[in-house]
């Protein structure tokens, strides 16, 4: 697959996560396909683990929007940097604590570096993420 190929798939995969068309999201990805974060490489985790995360995400931020910033490909990979904004309106469950909302707005930007595999998704690993929890009050 082309590199502009695998940014359009990128870009359908998270228009999926704020349309929370969960069943979709699962279409993009190699079966066995982990995402690692940058703060706990030695962690993988499955697309259904992502998914669990992303709708209680929705229920804390029903109003969470992601946008592609830019991306760029070499081979099999592609990076992109992304913008999420949201309000927290609904409880966040964080490592079994849950926090009440707080009403307050967020905006991050994380980075995304995806490998593929005939059209399919098979590894992401994500830099950033975590300054919502400070703009929040939560951290």
């Amino acid at each position: 697959m082309s590199i502009d190929r695998n940014l359009e798939l990128v870009a359908s995969f998270v228009k999926a996560i704020d349309s929370k068309h969960w069943d979709r999201i699962r279409n993009y990805h190699e079966k066995g396909a982990v995402f690692k974060f940058s703060g706990a490489l030695g962690t993988a985790m499955s697309v259904e683990d992502m998914i669990k995360g992303w709708k209680s995400e929705a229920v804390a931020f029903p109003d969470a929007k992601r946008e592609i910033l830019r991306g760029f490909g070499q081979g099999d990979l592609v990076c992109v940097e992304v913008q999420e904004v949201g309000t927290h309106e609904g409880p966040l469950i964080l490592a079994g604590k849950t926090y009440q909302p707080t009403g307050k707005k967020f905006q991050i930007r994380v980075c995304g570096v995806l490998r593929f595999r005939e059209g399919k998704i098979v590894e992401t690993l994500i830099y950033g993420g975590q300054e919502h929890l400070v703009q929040l009050g939560i951290a």
